[in-house]
């Protein structure tokens, strides 16, 4: 009696709950007029992405890094080309490049840092910026 859903699937979740719950409740097959007591929508998780200012085309990360070269050379067009490059944070996405496989964490850290971090960077309500650098604080803790 405890829904725990994503914001973006919970309305239709929802929906679709009370709806078999209120028949089922209208032929004697379950007892109590909602299907949920309680309601947890969590939050999103966020990655780093990286974008052309220009057009605000998504990069990979190694199309960013190939760039981050170009302009060590210190050519000025080559410069003019990294520099437009911007790094928010957004919804993980594949069409973004920015989403991160836990499992990679896990088999380098552990499965109680990536469970450590993932807890505590942010309550289960809010946003989360997924950031992989950030599991090192968390490994030392467990040291």
């Amino acid at each position: 009696s405890f829904y725990v859903g994503g914001i973006e699937h919970a309305i239709l979740h929802l929906l679709y709950a009370r709806f078999i719950h209120k028949f089922l409740q209208s032929e004697g097959l379950v007892e109590g007029s909602e299907p949920f007591a309680r309601l947890l929508t969590q939050g999103m998780v966020l990655g780093r992405t990286l974008r052309r200012k220009s057009s605000g085309a998504y990069l990979t990360p190694a199309e960013a890094a190939a760039m981050e070269a170009e302009a060590e050379a210190l050519d000025d067009e080559a410069l003019a080309h990294a520099n437009d490059v911007e790094a928010v944070w957004e919804k993980m996405s594949k069409s973004k490049h920015n989403g991160v496989d836990p499992v990679d964490a896990v088999e380098t850290l552990g499965a109680d840092v990536t469970r450590l971090f993932t807890l505590f960077k942010a309550p289960p309500e809010k946003e989360m910026q997924w950031d992989t650098a950030a599991l090192a604080g968390q490994a030392r803790w467990m040291e």
